[in-house]
């Protein structure tokens, strides 16, 4: 939690903390210095106590120090916070990273719906005849451009269980390293869940590159595998396609994620501008054109399902 400092100078973004100097980007990082979030998704900074006056987090002081490259430093993300060029909401100081910024996973998600629960134990073409000739064709096709598929092939949403859920409903014998008010989502092995950001994210102008933190992908997830491209002037939650890496071998083991918990993160990609005409569109996913507070206010998990049948609308 951010706590009050003393400060002893400050010179071009460097502070002197208690005799410790320490960089601003460090300082914010670590909690040092208190910051108010604006209904657009800006952050604000608070001002320095210094012999009794004040000094203020300016932009400027967040200038790059040396030539920009195509990934935004720490230093970077936290200037066009300043500047309200990108949104991220709620943003916590201990997320952000010397390239990128942790995202947390929230507690609704999306499985897919089983067709079939009978797994008979046999050869794939052996499986498929006895199959047909015991219970008649089974096969379907899977049309993702049409929307009685695509919500016929998700279930309803689901919300995030307690440790003693997920215990009762999933016959575990023992639960170890789980907290008082910690929720969890759970995949059988090699299923794929739909989940989203807790945070509000806008890119602005910049782009945005999505992938599991390295400590998710060992430990048998991943996020984001083919679709992790971000564009400019996005503005909402994020989508995360979540799979459990365990094989099917593994069918008594299932994998879980904490809410709250740092699963995914960002990097942010500095860009030219695109067509003026392509600025403020609205796309399937994003509501780039609407206020922030709107935008949360208005969100529900149905945003996370796949709309490519909008691709066809209207043609």
């Amino acid at each position: 939690m951010p706590r009050d400092i003393f400060v002893e100078g400050y010179t071009d973004g460097v502070l002197a903390i208690e005799g410790n100097r320490t960089g601003l980007v460090e300082a914010i990082r670590e909690g040092m210095v208190k910051f108010e979030e604006q209904q657009d998704g800006r952050v604000d900074f608070s001002k320095f106590p210094v012999a009794g006056t004040t000094i203020e987090v300016r932009p400027e002081d967040l200038l790059p120090t040396g030539e920009v490259s195509g990934v935004l430093s720490s230093k970077g993300i936290l200037r066009d916070l300043v500047l309200g060029r990108t949104t991220i909401y709620p943003f916590d100081p201990r997320s952000l990273g010397d390239n990128s910024y942790d995202l947390k996973i929230a507690e609704d998600y999306y499985v897919i719906k089983p067709q079939f629960k009978w797994v008979l134990p046999f050869p794939g073409t052996m499986r498929m005849l006895l199959l047909d000739r015991f219970f008649g064709k089974h096969s379907h096709v899977f049309n993702p451009w049409s929307k009685v598929d695509s919500e016929r092939y998700w279930e309803k949403p689901r919300r995030a269980r307690t440790p003693e859920q997920l215990k009762r409903d999933l016959k575990v014998k023992d639960l170890n390293g789980f907290r008082n008010g910690d929720l969890i989502l759970a995949a059988y092995p090699g299923t794929m869940l739909l989940g989203s950001t807790q945070e509000f994210v806008g890119t602005g102008g910049n782009v945005g590159i999505v992938s599991a933190r390295s400590s998710i992908g060992r430990s048998h997830w991943t996020v984001c595998e083919d679709a992790f491209l971000i564009n400019q002037r996005y503005k909402n939650r994020i989508a995360l396609e979540l799979r459990s890496k365990f094989s099917p071998e593994y069918e008594d083991h299932w994998n879980i994620l904490i809410v709250g918990e740092r699963v995914a993160q960002i990097a942010f990609l500095s860009s030219e501008e695109a067509l003026g005409s392509e600025l403020q569109r609205q796309t399937k996913y994003s509501q780039s054109g609407k206020p922030l507070d709107e935008i949360i206010r208005d969100w529900t998990p149905q945003e996370m399902l796949p709309k490519l049948y909008k691709d066809r609308e209207g043609r």
